[in-house]
């Protein structure tokens, strides 16, 4: 993987600043697409280093991004911004992982492979002002704003599979030669949304804050599959609305909660070439966040999300399918801090539950690649022996373990490939 940035900022006035940045990824990686399961849809229980890759498994990525920013402060302590961000992605990968489910042995009678080849052009603009109130009294802040966005993309797929007989105990693919993948499914999709966004915050008294906000969002999407007839989708002002508080409960720990609606135009499609409709859904949360001490921060949160037509790949085909109503909810635990100087330690805890809620497949598990409970873990310092202007040398270690998701529910048979 290679890295390179850089950032040039200047004050043309004392208020006034302007920032242009420039960042470049390259990523060339061995893909892993995961493990199968038995016939039954069950988790097997395989050496920690079992795999399903190629020998051949490729993935190619670059990312080029462009940034230009100006931001001049207002005499209230206000702030007015401007900003337009330019990316370039592309990426072309291949690779192999199990195609059917293990038998008794462990082994899988096919290897299925995946290629796709894909570039993205989009271009984002934004302009808000962020302007400070007293009323009656109440204190707060309003901002409002309007943004943009651009995107072309194109995409080619290869799908296929190569007949064999593979032990997951003793995998052996050497001899299994890299596919000559037909791109036979271009998909062509331009993208454009624009949005009138609000937020409001108020401080009725000292330790509690409202928090509320709309968007308005217009948008136009044109797909073309294999140069068939256009689909073309639009919408007009849709209103999607947010509300949130926050209460210091004492002058180190403070709760919150907070509601938001989703909608998130699709430039998926199904089967007949025509793009999905947008997803929407409701996300809920409340929490807690407190300073322990010693440099700890800590943090519990619930949470839930509910969404329909989210887009999921219909296994070995180019296209998806938008899914039944869906829930996700769990609990979220987390603690970070600087305990001595230049050593940070973090850890985490997140327990999942997602079920289909509505339609023929209610109540099966909706995603089986989200673990039903994980853990994280990590250490880093930072040396004072080797620096630089703008940076210094960091290192690092963690640990991370997940659980298999539990077998009191039916699995949906879906496949997020």
């Amino acid at each position: 993987m290679a890295v390179a940035y850089g950032t040039l900022a200047r004050d043309v006035t004392p208020d006034t600043t302007l920032t242009f940045s420039a960042s470049h990824l390259e990523r060339d990686i061995a893909p892993f697409n995961g493990l199968p399961t038995d016939a039954d849809g069950d988790l097997l229980y395989l050496d920690a280093d079992t795999t399903t890759a190629a020998d051949w498994n490729a993935f190619d990525n670059r990312v080029d991004d462009l940034t230009f920013a100006a931001e001049h402060q207002l005499g209230n302590g206000g702030r007015l911004k401007f900003s337009v961000r330019q990316s370039r992605q592309e990426a072309d990968f291949l690779y192999a992982y199990a195609g059917s489910s293990a038998d008794a042995e462990n082994v899988v009678s096919s290897l299925a492979y995946l290629g796709r080849q894909f570039e993205q052009d989009s271009t984002a603009l934004d302009a808000h002002a962020e302007l400070p109130f007293m009323l009656g009294g109440v204190t707060g802040t309003a901002l409002i704003g309007i943004d943009h966005q651009r995107v072309d993309s194109t995409t080619a797929t290869a799908r296929g599979r190569i007949p064999g007989s593979f032990d997951l105990d003793d995998w052996d693919v050497g001899d299994v030669d890299r596919p000559d993948a037909v791109y036979s499914t271009l998909q062509d999709s331009e993208y454009t949304a624009t949005g009138l966004y609000s937020q409001l915050r108020v401080n009725p008294i000292e330790p509690l804050t409202l928090i509320g906000g709309t968007r308005l969002t217009w948008y136009d999407s044109t797909t073309v599959v294999d140069d068939g007839i256009p689909d073309e989708t639009e919408e007009d002002a849709h209103l999607t609305p947010f509300a949130g508080l926050t209460y210091d409960i004492s002058p180190v720990a403070t709760v919150y909660a907070s509601y938001s609606e989703i909608f998130q135009p699709q430039i998926a499609v199904d089967a007949d070439g025509e793009t999905l409709d947008p997803t929407e859904g409701q996300q809920y949360e409340i929490g807690v966040k407190a300073e322990l001490g010693f440099g700890l921060n800590a943090s519990a949160a619930l949470f839930r999300l509910d969404q329909v037509n989210r887009p999921v790949a219909v296994v070995g085909e180019n296209y998806f399918a938008a899914d039944e109503e869906m829930r996700a909810q769990g609990l979220e635990l987390a603690v970070a801090g600087e305990i001595v100087p230049n050593l940070h330690l973090s850890a985490g805890y997140t327990h999942t539950d997602t079920e289909i809620t509505e339609g023929p497949s209610a109540g099966l598990v909706f995603s089986e690649v989200t673990p039903r409970t994980s853990t994280s873990s990590r250490a880093s310092t930072t040396s004072k022996a080797v620096r630089w202007t703008g940076g210094a040398l960091a290192v690092a270690s963690g640990a991370s373990a997940i659980s298999r998701r539990g077998a009191s529910k039916r699995r949906a048979m879906r496949s997020s490939i």
